[in-house]
């Protein structure tokens, strides 16, 4: 399964990040280490591009930077998951 912003039939304003953030709470049954898989790597294969939406040596760099405050979850899956608001910065 992966999360993308094709349409606005399911996101208003086609923020991927207001869409993770709906699904994390729709579906609290999910893992928000899931959640977060299903909006990177997943959607990168969906596409066929397999050295996108991961971090690690020889894949394609794009980092985003999210707000995050007041105490983290122990779960930091969970704590990108609940950040106060879209990404700030794209690297």
């Amino acid at each position: 399964v992966a999360l993308g912003t094709d349409s606005r039939a399911s996101n208003p304003d086609l923020n991927l990040w207001a869409e993770v953030q709906w699904v994390a709470a729709a579906h609290p049954h999910v893992a928000p280490q899931q959640v977060l898989e299903m909006a990177t790597n997943h959607g990168a294969l969906a596409l066929g591009l397999p050295q996108a939406g991961v971090l690690r040596v020889g894949a394609l760099a794009c980092v985003v930077v999210l707000p995050l405050e007041g105490p983290l979850p122990e779960d930091p899956y969970e704590g990108l998951v609940q950040a106060v608001g879209p990404p700030r910065a794209l690297l």
